[in-house]
């Protein structure tokens, strides 16, 4: 069979074949740099008529002897809000995760620290010396202002488009708020191509650490030793990945990389999906792939990515990572290598925050709430100096350099005792987040979907694992419309029959959600739709008892194409 060929299956009455080998279909938009600069008024009009950031492909009809099968969708996305939202929930899951689960945060904070830059040999082969417990209160560093920056950048942008709505018809506001929103995005794309380069050197010779440079936040800068191409034969997935983390890949040139790696992905098993590559890359590429789309769209329907123009909530996010690289250096002891061996890190972050409190000002999650504050703030500025100058082609007021440190310390201590609340929505620890109220029972017609939302939604970390045929019939099943995104990597499940009209999913790592993936899926569903482990309950039990159906993921169904 040839590289992205398509060839219908044979498969059992379900009809699951739509689920496993669509052929996709590739956009037709050109791309943004062919484009001339959209206007103030072309980007407000363009958000009004929908950012299509998933593009639909054309649909197969389900097989005829399916009576419940739901058609792919051959509509396009309408807004971006609803992925956006997915996304803000998709960060406060994982936060509330690491919260609840002990073990799944150790299990974070050791894959830091084994992938950290000081690994990496330098361009003369030299690595740096082991320095166990220092390393290990970097790694808890480096875990926490991960998981919290990928929410705060979310929730600014959430709250962006939310300002959107109440912007009305002041199409200069909207303006400036649309190129805030097309720098955060590209913000968290290069956040996660940086994320992803980091996986990838864990355990790989293919990299080099410099030794007389960091990047503009103190980041170790590290580089590829040879060309991402050189290992295409060899390994083509992985060739994929490295081009994906080189700092010319831009969002339009990842849009095409993602495609073809699909592509190859569907050639393969699920038990197989990704089981070359290190199960992080894999699932930071599924996160970049979506950002890729996010930029796509903003690059064609509004305007790009701008270095001079609203730059406040980007700059001000970098400095505070720098300042944070800088407070690594002299830490204290925050955890112990042999602490980190044993899993037991309890404490960890209560320590981590009276450091950071103390040396930067207030804790961790507060830092990155004040920054989102003061950048709706400097948006009004903005909006205001623009506006007493007429015309919608503002000029960008320029970002004041920051306090001397000593100063800004005191400020933020100060405007920490004036806060209304102990808690940040952006907290691990103690978090200002509401618990999501259960929703009615729902009547399923098999036992198997029961299973499968039990074992996703349920609270036992021994939990069977979930795999990604039999999320996708639930999903079906819930008649749930399936949505493929352009670059075929991720699957978009919508329905607003639950509320949350969007769920953005990608295919888990050797094609099953187990451990702690299965933990963050059953968070989002929880704060989605509010699901628990007893919604769902069987519609009439012993009614498949005398038929042949083994489920979504037996060997029947679900055999491998030569």
């Amino acid at each position: 069979m040839l590289l992205g060929e398509y060839r219908p299956r044979e498969v059992e009455p379900l009809g699951l074949d739509w689920l496993t080998r669509t052929f996709l279909t590739k956009t037709s938009s050109q791309p943004a740099s062919n484009t001339a600069a959209p206007t103030a008024d072309a980007a407000v009009d363009a958000l009004e008529q929908g950012i299509q950031v998933l593009q639909v492909p054309g649909a197969r009809d389900a097989p005829q002897t399916q009576p419940a099968a739901k058609k792919i969708r051959e509509e396009p996305l309408p807004d971006p809000k609803d992925l956006l939202r997915d996304r803000k929930i998709a960060h406060e899951a994982y936060l509330d995760a690491l919260a609840s689960r002990p073990a799944m945060l150790a299990r974070e904070v050791a894959a830091f620290f084994s992938s950290r830059p000081e690994l990496v040999a330098d361009e003369k082969g030299r690595s740096l010396p082991l320095k166990a417990d220092y390393h290990a209160s970097g790694a808890v560093v480096d875990a926490a202002q991960s998981a919290i920056k990928a929410a705060a950048i979310s929730s600014y942008a959430d709250q962006l488009l939310s300002r959107l709505d109440h912007a009305g018809s002041d199409k200069l506001r909207r303006s400036i708020i649309l190129q805030e929103l097309s720098n955060v995005a590209h913000l968290d794309y290069v956040r996660l191509q940086s994320l992803l380069k980091r996986h990838l050197t864990r355990d790989s010779k293919l990299f080099k650490r410099m030794s007389n440079g960091v990047d503009a936040v103190g980041n170790t800068n590290i580089k590829l030793k040879g060309k991402p191409q050189d290992v295409q034969n060899s390994d083509p997935h992985l060739h994929i990945l490295l081009r994906l983390c080189q700092p010319e890949t831009t969002p339009q040139k990842a849009h095409g990389w993602i495609e073809q790696l699909s592509k190859l992905y569907l050639k393969t098993d699920f038990d197989k999906y990704g089981a070359t590559l290190p199960r992080d890359a894999v699932e930071t590429m599924g996160l970049l792939s979506l950002s890729a789309a996010m930029n796509l769209s903003l690059a064609q329907k509004g305007p790009v990515s701008s270095r001079k123009k609203a730059q406040f909530f980007v700059t001000r996010a970098q400095e505070l990572e720098a300042e944070l690289n800088r407070l690594k250096k002299d830490l204290g002891p925050v955890l112990t290598k042999k602490a980190l061996d044993d899993g037991l890190i309890d404490g960890a972050l209560e320590r981590l925050d009276e450091i950071v409190a103390e040396k930067v000002g207030a804790r961790l999650a507060f830092l990155y709430e004040d920054l989102i504050q003061d950048s709706f703030a400097y948006l009004d500025k903005q909006y205001d100096h623009a506006k007493a100058n007429g015309g919608t082609d503002w000029t960008a007021l320029a970002v004041e350099p920051q306090e001397p440190s000593e100063e800004m310390v005191e400020s933020r201590k100060h405007r920490d005792k004036s806060r209304s609340s102990s808690r940040s929505q952006l907290d691990i620890l103690s978090s200002a987040r509401e618990p999501v109220p259960a929703p009615p029972t729902i009547k399923v017609e098999y036992e198997d979907m029961v299973e499968t939302f039990k074992n996703l939604i349920g609270q036992s970390d021994s939990g069977k694992a979930v795999g990604w045929p039999a999320f996708n019939l639930a999903a079906k099943e819930l008649e749930f419309n399936l949505i493929r995104t352009a670059d075929g990597w991720n699957h978009a499940f919508e329905s607003s029959k639950y509320g949350c009209k969007l769920l953005v999913v990608s295919p888990p790592y050797r094609g099953k959600f187990e451990g702690d993936s299965a933990v963050v899926l059953g968070r989002r569903l929880n704060k989605a739709y509010g699901w628990t482990e007893d919604t769902f309950y069987e519609e009439d039990p012993g009614k498949y008892l005398d038929e042949t159906y083994s489920g979504p993921d037996s060997e029947s169904d679900w055999e491998s194409e030569d």
